[in-house]
């Protein structure tokens, strides 16, 4: 869903101070997601100054739990792939991954 076109001005306007307060602390995906904006801004009544700070702390959330980086720097645990047969066998035309699992071998004990 997009909303860029049913903003009003004052909207506009306040997205793009919150875009300015946070932006160098974002990557350039998200400080391009004009509705990540709205939605903080929303749920705190379009005040700026609380949406600012509900957004840096989501801003540390992402940092403290790596979710940036999850899919680079992910390590599979040895017990799942012991015990959980499954291996990804490439993407699909829409670039979702697509899973073999040889449940025949699970070890459901």
């Amino acid at each position: 869903m997009t909303i860029n076109t049913q903003l009003t001005n004052e909207e506009k306007i306040a997205i793009d101070e919150l875009r300015k307060r946070v932006g160098n602390e974002l990557n350039s995906e998200l400080c391009d997601d004009t509705n990540m904006f709205y939605r903080f801004l929303k749920a705190r009544d379009f005040h700026i100054d609380q949406a600012e700070d509900m957004l840096r702390k989501h801003i540390q959330w992402r940092k403290d739990n790596s979710v940036d980086t999850i899919l680079q720097d992910y390590v599979e645990h040895e017990a799942l792939s012991k015990y959980f047969p499954g291996n990804l066998i490439g993407f699909d035309k829409e670039n979702c991954p697509v899973k073999y699992f040889a449940f025949g071998n699970l070890d459901a004990k």
